[in-house]
């Protein structure tokens, strides 16, 4: 079971499997406690592998999406229609009220943050104006902080011309101190949306 999400972990599973292999060899080769290892059976009558996540890229299809969302997001409102109607992209609506989705996996490809990373950012948190990081240090330009998900420390990530234009978005949008507000519940961020990136990548044009 995953500590973070309580959910089951295949990667946890193989983990523990091995440490008990490796205990067991122990009383078995050396101690002779035991004639065999009963870790044994996993590798003939369980299937330890995983599926390939699908909601990866390749760093040869990162340029590929990248052009593909930016397309999406200058859509006009024909095209919209129709990826709504046809593709029904994500639960959040490609159209005028916002683009969250979209822009959410924009900001992931532009700085290469978790998702949680960036779907737990809040608008204290983000500086458009150039605002000093700390009492050690002024930043120059504008930047946001984020606190790395596994390592739990934080740190100023600079905003680029194009990253402000999402937060910029973002911000005209706003309905929680959260960049990524949820559509469905007040004062929450948007959940994560696997499905979408998906869906998203499986009708990303394939580049030849």
């Amino acid at each position: 079971v995953s500590l973070q999400t309580g959910k089951p972990a295949i990667a946890q599973l193989k983990k523990a499997i091995r440490y008990l292999r490796a205990e067991l060899n122990y009383a078995k080769h050396v101690k002779k406690y035991i004639s065999r290892n009963p870790c044994d059976v996993f590798n003939t009558q369980v299937s330890m592998a995983a599926r390939r996540r699908t909601y990866y890229l390749r760093p040869s299809e990162t340029r590929i999406m990248y052009k593909w969302v930016q397309d999406l997001l200058q859509a006009d409102e024909q095209q919209k229609a129709e990826l709504r109607s046809t593709y029904r992209l994500t639960k959040y609506e490609v159209g005028k009220a916002t683009h969250t989705c979209l822009d959410l996996i924009l900001l992931e490809l532009l700085t290469g943050l978790r998702q949680i990373e960036l779907l737990t950012l809040k608008w204290n948190e983000v500086y458009l104006d150039g605002e000093d990081y700390n009492e050690q240090g002024a930043v120059t330009g504008s930047f946001f902080q984020v606190i790395l998900s596994k390592q739990q420390t934080d740190f100023g990530v600079p905003i680029t011309p194009l990253m402000a234009s999402v937060f910029r978005r973002r911000l005209k949008a706003r309905s929680s101190e959260y960049v990524f507000s949820s559509s469905v519940l007040p004062d929450a961020h948007m959940g994560d949306d696997r499905v979408g990136f998906r869906i998203l990548k499986k009708l990303m044009p394939i580049e030849t």
